[in-house]
């Protein structure tokens, strides 16, 4: 159960998911017993968690329909204006150099696509501690996936 202390330092763009608060149990059905059009409907999102010190924890999660998720862990430094890490989850190394359209126009490694069940397991960690992804998952850093130049930030 996460801590009323923790909850109001959370944020999330989704709209219906999770009764719009951050306990696990709420978002557990939402991957466990997926059904690709309640994501259609609710779209993607991001939670977010902001810390005592001054840094924010982001999770996006990009639906990519009938296969599962991207999910892109990062932190912020708000008072530097700088992103500190960024680091995509991985489900089959061998495919980071593949990539592929998965929503209007945003371009991920094929190898970045999780089931949803595996999807869960991150979120579910990052739910419980925001601010280190969950050791569950494999997470490559954004600098080591080999974006095709038009998606290279300059």
């Amino acid at each position: 159960m996460v801590g009323v202390d923790q909850v109001n330092r959370f944020h999330s763009t989704f709209r219906s998911f999770g009764n719009q608060g951050v306990d696990p149990i709420e978002w557990e059905r939402h991957f466990l017993n997926y059904h690709v059009s309640e994501w259609l409907s609710e779209g993607d999102g991001v939670l977010q968690f902001f810390s005592h010190d001054g840094k924010r924890y982001s999770l996006v999660l990009v639906h990519v329909p009938s296969r599962g998720f991207v999910l892109q862990y990062d932190c912020r430094d708000l008072s530097l204006q700088k992103t500190v890490s960024c680091k995509y989850a991985v489900s089959d190394q061998s495919q980071l150099s593949c990539f592929e359209e998965v929503a209007d126009g945003l371009i991920y490694p094929t190898g970045c696509i999780l089931p949803p069940s595996t999807a869960w397991v991150a979120v579910k960690g990052f739910l419980i501690h925001p601010t280190l992804p969950s050791n569950d998952v494999e997470w490559i850093a954004d600098q080591d996936i080999p974006w095709p130049e038009s998606q290279r930030e300059s």
